[in-house]
């Protein structure tokens, strides 16, 4: 892991979540750092971040709309950036 973390320059826990993803031969790694998500696409993996899962579990009916209104209020709160296109996304996705 550490030669992942000097060639990559990522944090430990984006570098350990790349190899342990390796690892596993997961079918899906969740990541929402843009480095690591640039790199993990070099390395051909299935990306999602926290915005694809809450979108996902709303459309397998997991989580309610009100649940990801106020998951989004909380990121936003939280400091999280996340573009308002992809809000606006999420918005057009729970509402239609």
């Amino acid at each position: 892991m550490n030669m992942v973390r000097k060639s990559t320059g990522l944090a430990l826990g984006e570098s350990e979540a790349l190899v342990l993803s390796e690892q596993a031969n997961a079918d899906l790694l969740l990541m929402d750092e843009a480095k690591g998500r640039k790199i993990a696409k070099l390395m051909n993996f299935n990306i999602m971040g926290t915005v694809g899962l809450l979108i996902k579990a709303f459309q397998l009916g997991i989580l309610s709309k009100e649940q990801i209104e106020r998951s989004i209020v909380i990121m936003k709160s939280s400091g999280r950036f996340i573009s308002e296109a992809i809000y606006d996304k999420i918005y057009q996705i729970i509402n239609k």
